[in-house]
């Protein structure tokens, strides 16, 4: 019998890029009536419906600004959450070598529309990725087990994934 076909599934965040959301706190503290500590537990929500694709960008901006007394622009909120990111060089290569190997590449993570055109800008490995599961684009919040058995079913990637699990880390 023939080997299945191989593939490989990534997450973004800790994964293919670092992220560290106190570098936009950072940036836009100093233009918020809440204090620096209280701004991320307070986006919190806010952030989880922008991940699910229940906000749009600028209703999360707006919502956010209301929330954390932001005084700027929407356009320098956005720039301060983006740029927020250190690629993971290893994994970069990793993923160049099996592109080039024509190898399937897949990515299924939670991210949200702020940091995705940021991504594809700034950061060649996403162009070799073929398949893109956004959680904003299919309504999901977390990368899980079952999120991933789903995926496996849908694009018949073989494989177990039942100790893939995704740490909880302090997000925006």
């Amino acid at each position: 019998m023939k080997n299945p076909t191989t593939a490989f599934l990534f997450d973004i965040g800790n994964v293919i890029i670092r992220f560290d959301f106190r570098l936009a706190i950072g940036r836009v503290a100093d233009r918020c009536t809440l204090a620096p500590e209280h701004i991320l537990p307070n986006l919190q929500p806010l952030t989880d419906q922008l991940e699910m694709g229940q906000l749009g960008v600028l209703e999360f901006v707006e919502a956010a600004a209301e929330v954390t007394g932001f005084s700027g622009t929407p356009e320098e909120f956005i720039a301060a959450f983006e740029d927020i990111f250190e690629l993971n060089q290893p994994i970069a290569d990793l993923i160049e070598k099996l592109s080039e190997a024509k190898t399937p590449l897949f990515l299924l993570s939670n991210t949200n529309a702020i940091h995705v055109p940021f991504f594809y800008e700034k950061i060649p490995s996403f162009r070799e990725i073929r398949r893109c599961d956004l959680f904003l684009r299919i309504g999901l919040h977390e990368a899980s087990s079952e999120n991933f058995r789903n995926r496996d079913q849908e694009t018949r990637l073989r494989g177990r994934h039942d100790n893939l699990h995704r740490r909880s880390s302090s997000k925006l």
